[in-house]
């Protein structure tokens, strides 16, 4: 081969490797700026998710703020409310509310305060701009505890006055009192007091055993007088033997009431739910006869917490309560023909009190028992009662055994008091007037040892006529608790006067997956 010819096929050689380097380098670059295109795509595409998660939680952060805004205002639509709202173009809020606080445990100290505090739920929401169908949710939840400032004024005009008294009878009816029934405490009977009305049957003879039930507490200082303190009747005529026996055989004074015979208070009727506080959960009352019967027996019931904070239960109708019915809270026989009857032993029924006021140590009450037409204690019913109790008719003690029992302790306002007799001092007239008479003769001669020195001491010797009233007793309350009207259509707690609205206290606020 000539040099010339060698010479051209050594060209064209090192031409062709130019191009395939050129184009490995081509390649090369091509790679390098599609690697570099995806790098920027991707850090563009994690700013903007990153752009929105900031997005949703700053505005679950604005709809949470929102929601404890609207809390405190006096407007708050409550718990069935929810809000919602856009924050800007591409995010937005929404917001729940739920009473309660699900980390409460039945064991834990605060679990009292379940139905006062409410759970608030806000979920933010971003969308990116350039790809709707692409968003990011954030979610927060926050749980509040109200700050109890006050208590609905609903008490009426005069409360104060009816509860001043152990029982308050407002009505001109007739008011029935028999022995060994014993009232501690001052007592108003707008009308007309009949003393002693089962037995005996003679004026003197009953006053002989009043006066002597004085003279033992005089000389002992035991007092089982069938009452103790001062007595105040209305303007219904009363009878002059009834006065006397009360000043001059018990030694008691009298005053004098020209108060108003109406029922002071509107009876409730048919009550099936309660709220706590404006904008709060409206809780369903239990019907005790629906569930139990109306001769409910063996129960205990007692306030939830979650469904029923109060204790509040309801009766219709005519319900008797039998052997071991306990029920601590409210007793609500509000209608004007529901009758509540007591006629098993170990029946307890106690008030409860509400939850304590911001900074304040007063124990408020409702009352244990609100009966729109009669509270019987009958048969040989064995009732123990605690709180203030409400009757807009009849209040009977039913005549029945001496066993029969009533342990109360609070205020008893009634239209009617009928406080019955014992069948086994019921004995005729005619022995109590001869047992007088044998009473006084022996009495001649008071050094003789076998003296018996008081008329009441004589009848329990001859019958067994315990004078002391340990088993029939009303007395006033002694633990200090303030009682109080219930609105049923209102709220128990409100905003404190000076405040704008409801108050609370934030007490965690936690992100959810």
């Amino acid at each position: 081969m000539s040099r010339a010819k060698f010479l051209r096929a050594k060209r064209k050689q090192r031409r062709g490797m130019a191009v395939v380097v050129v184009l490995g380098l081509l390649a090369i670059t091509l790679s390098l700026s599609y690697a570099l295109l995806r790098t920027q795509g991707t850090a563009s595409l994690i700013a903007r998710n990153s752009s929105r998660q900031l997005d949703a939680r700053l505005a679950a952060e604005a709809g949470l703020a929102a929601a404890l805004r609207k809390m405190h205002e006096d407007g708050w639509a409550g718990v069935s409310s929810t809000l919602a709202a856009n924050v800007d173009t591409n995010t937005s809020y929404a917001v729940a509310y739920t009473t309660g606080d699900a980390s409460l445990a039945t064991t834990d100290a605060n679990y009292a305060e379940y139905p006062f505090r409410v759970t608030i739920t806000s979920t933010g929401t971003a969308t990116d701009p350039l790809q709707p169908s692409m968003q990011t949710i954030y979610r927060l939840q926050a749980v509040v505890q109200l700050v109890r400032r006050a208590l609905r004024s609903s008490n009426p005009t005069g409360w104060s006055n009816y509860l001043t008294p152990t029982v308050y009878q407002w009505s001109s009816s007739d008011a029935h009192l028999n022995f060994p029934l014993r009232i501690e405490g001052p007592t108003t009977f707008l009308g007309r007091v009949r003393l002693a009305t089962n037995y005996p049957g003679t004026t003197s003879t009953r006053d002989l055993y009043l006066k002597d039930l004085n003279t033992i507490r005089t000389s002992t200082g035991v007092d089982n007088r069938p009452l103790n303190s001062t007595v105040t009747l209305g303007t219904t005529s009363q009878t002059s033997d009834v006065t006397n026996s009360l000043s001059n055989s018990l030694g008691l004074s009298i005053a004098t009431s020209t108060a108003s015979t109406s029922a002071p208070l509107t009876r409730p009727g048919t009550v099936t739910t309660y709220q706590l506080y404006p904008g709060g959960t409206s809780y369903s009352i239990p019907s005790i006869t629906t569930t139990y019967g109306s001769t409910p027996s063996n129960i205990t019931l007692a306030a939830d917490p979650v469904a029923n904070p109060l204790g509040v239960y309801r009766s219709e109708g005519q319900v008797t309560l039998g052997n071991n019915v306990k029920i601590t809270g409210v007793l609500l026989a509000g209608e004007s023909s529901a009758e509540v009857r007591i006629s098993g032993t170990g029946v307890a029924i106690s008030g409860r009190n509400l939850p304590l006021l911001d900074g304040s140590t007063t124990n408020y009450q409702m009352p244990a028992i609100i009966a729109g037409d009669d509270l019987r204690v009958i048969n040989s019913g064995n009732a123990t009662i605690r709180g203030l109790t409400i009757v807009w008719d009849e209040f009977e003690l039913a005549y029945g055994s001496y066993l029969q029992t009533l342990d109360f302790q609070g205020k008893l306002l009634t239209a009617k008091f009928l406080g019955r007799g014992r069948q086994e001092w019921d004995i005729d007239d005619t022995y109590w007037d001869l047992d007088k008479f044998l009473y006084q003769y022996q009495y001649q001669n008071p050094p003789e040892p076998s003296t018996v020195t008081s008329f009441p001491e004589w009848m329990r010797r001859r019958y067994g006529y315990n004078y002391t009233p340990q088993l029939l007793k009303l007395q006033a309350n002694t633990d200090g608790a303030q009682y109080r009207w219930q609105d049923w259509t209102q709220s128990v707690y409100v905003k404190g006067t000076s405040d704008a609205g409801l108050r609370w206290n934030v007490v965690r606020i936690t992100p959810l997956p």
